[in-house]
């Protein structure tokens, strides 16, 4: 265990500086922190041999999992030095001097420990031993079997989910990156990782007792036309079902407010704004006990219908937009391929996609439900469902 003399400073000098010089200080006695991954950094304990504190940047604010930062919610030391370290690393790539590719040590797939090496190579990968469990692993567990960079393959899901065809981005990769790989290969990238992001966001599931707006719109397959249904929360933008159906019944109707309704945990909304379409009324006050126009005693969920267009214009830019998607693919097979996308888009649209009118939060993050994987949100999500 170091003391303060070692830093060679008294005690009364060392307490007189606050937390930001005390972070200086560690970083000019070589103190650097150890990136985890883009945002997560593990930074040596001041006076503690072995011990690392877990640094994270998150959307807009720091944590640290020191007991200063525990007992006083203010940023610490340890974070001063994360911010003085990507501060000066950014002066460092705008003047030319680095060039921003320090190596980035994992932590232990296994046990999650930070005390991990270097181990060698195998087939160009890099592999790591980890002191705490004594196993090893290669870099990026979490694209095994696969020969292309991470982001790489982070970059194909976001292009195509922005409206890109899978030979526009065959072509892409081949252009820009120097990477060739059939438009196939793509295909089976997005319908790998997005099944097991999937998996991983279905407990994701956010709690709001707001304001609904839902509506159907008619998709071509190539076998015959299919309806998929959407309902939005107004307030957070989050997409809170999207399935698709065969007609526009009573029980599709139905169907669609229950799966709305379980992914809101069961939290019934303060209205619900829907077109004219004769089900509505019917499907809602059978799964909400609503009554039109008024809001009832006992559950307090309220029907607007809505003829015109601007009353439930949200849900229709959503439509516009997922059909801009679909048509660059050129018409779906059948209902199954139809529902995997929309189940697909689902995910990015929620946990990945931006929005402006939520000062540029996913509605996700809106919604209360942050994951803290850093700004690179696919890589993210690859790593958190790789691990559940």
């Amino acid at each position: 265990m170091k003391n303060i003399e070692s830093f060679g400073l008294t005690k009364t000098e060392f307490y007189s500086m606050n937390r930001e010089e005390r972070g200086k200080l560690m970083y000019s006695h070589g103190y650097t922190p150890r990136v985890k991954q883009e945002q997560v950094f593990f930074v040596p304990s001041q006076f503690i041999e072995h011990t690392k504190y877990k640094v994270i940047q998150h959307y807009d604010h720091w944590t640290c999992s020191c007991p200063d930062f525990h007992y006083r919610h203010e940023s610490c030391k340890h974070i001063h030095l994360a911010k003085y370290w990507l501060s000066l690393r950014e002066y460092l790539t705008k003047t030319g001097i680095y060039s921003g590719t320090e190596n980035i040590i994992p932590t232990c797939h296994y046990c999650n420990s930070a005390k991990v090496s270097k181990f060698g190579k195998r087939k160009n990968k890099q592999r790591f031993k980890c002191e705490t469990c004594g196993k090893t692993f290669v870099e990026n567990p979490e694209f095994k079997g696969l020969s292309v960079k991470p982001e790489t393959i982070v970059l194909t899901l976001d292009l195509f989910f922005k409206g890109l065809s899978l030979r526009k981005i065959q072509s892409t990769l081949k252009q820009f990156h120097k990477v060739e790989v059939s438009h196939e290969t793509i295909r089976y990238w997005k319908n790998r990782f997005m099944k097991q992001i999937n998996s991983y966001l279905e407990d994701k599931k956010p709690e709001l007792k707001g304001n609904w707006h839902t509506d159907e719109t008619k998709v071509k397959s190539k076998k015959k036309w299919l309806w998929v249904w959407n309902t939005i929360d107004k307030e957070t933008r989050f997409l809170l079902a999207s399935n698709v159906s065969e007609d526009r019944s009573m029980n599709s109707t139905r169907t669609h407010f229950q799966q709305a309704r379980e992914n809101n945990s069961n939290i019934k909304p303060n209205y619900v704004i829907t077109d004219g379409l004769g089900t509505y009324p019917r499907a809602l006050k059978k799964e909400f006990h609503t009554i039109r126009g008024r809001l009832t005693t006992r559950e307090g969920t309220r029907h607007i219908r809505s003829v015109g267009f601007y009353k439930n214009q949200l849900i229709e830019r959503h439509h516009s937009t997922q059909k801009e998607r679909i048509k660059i693919m050129r018409g779906l097979a059948d209902r199954k391929s139809l529902e995997r996308h929309t189940k697909d888009y689902r995910t990015y649209y929620n946990f990945v996609r931006e929005n402006q009118a939520l000062e540029n939060k996913t509605p996700a993050e809106k919604a209360g439900i942050n994951l803290e994987f850093g700004n690179n949100k696919w890589i993210g999500l690859i790593k958190n469902s790789s691990k559940n």
